[in-house]
């Protein structure tokens, strides 16, 4: 309840409810899998959101414990056209580091660097990169339009194997 009351505070303050709707989550429903019951809840939810998502349409998707910065609805407005000249399907609005490795935490700082001050008034500008070095959650991204599909079939060429990582990995 907490979490939801967060979430639609944030939502409020970016002008965003009315066009984000609410997804209840799912549960490890106890099937065979080589993640945990959590795990698997999450991947559940993750793919039910994709197989609801308008193939056509921009899909953000967001977990509940998602923290906003305050600068959110610019940055989206700012992020929204360069996305479009990128050739990939799923965008991360999130990102989370394996701070175990020093070569991750160095790169990343280098990339935020390279970038400037995000808070700052003259911000304009976003960077993309790969992030299969960096990534390590799925809190917060788009789906590009026409992507959907392709998602779907990935997540469920995983669940055919059994569910061997979790869906951020």
């Amino acid at each position: 309840v907490e979490r939801r009351e967060a979430m639609e505070r944030s939502l409020a303050r970016f002008g965003l409810n009315g066009h984000i709707g609410r997804f209840a989550a799912k549960e490890g429903d106890g099937r065979p899998a080589g993640i945990s019951p959590s795990q698997l809840g999450c991947f559940l939810s993750h793919q039910a959101v994709a197989n609801m998502a308008d193939p056509m349409r921009y899909s953000l998707v967001l977990e509940d414990a998602v923290i906003f910065p305050d600068r959110f609805a610019d940055y989206l407005e700012l992020v929204t056209p360069a996305i479009e000249q990128q050739d990939c399907d799923l965008v991360f609005l999130n990102q989370i580091a394996d701070f175990s490795s020093l070569k991750v935490v160095s790169d990343l700082l280098r990339a935020k660097r390279s970038i400037g001050d995000i808070y700052s008034e003259a911000f304009a500008r976003f960077s993309f990169h790969d992030c299969k070095p960096f990534y390590g959650a799925a809190a917060a991204y788009l789906i590009k339009p026409g992507a959907a599909p392709k998602l779907i079939a990935l997540l469920e060429r995983e669940a055919a194997a059994g569910y061997r990582a979790p869906l951020d990995l």
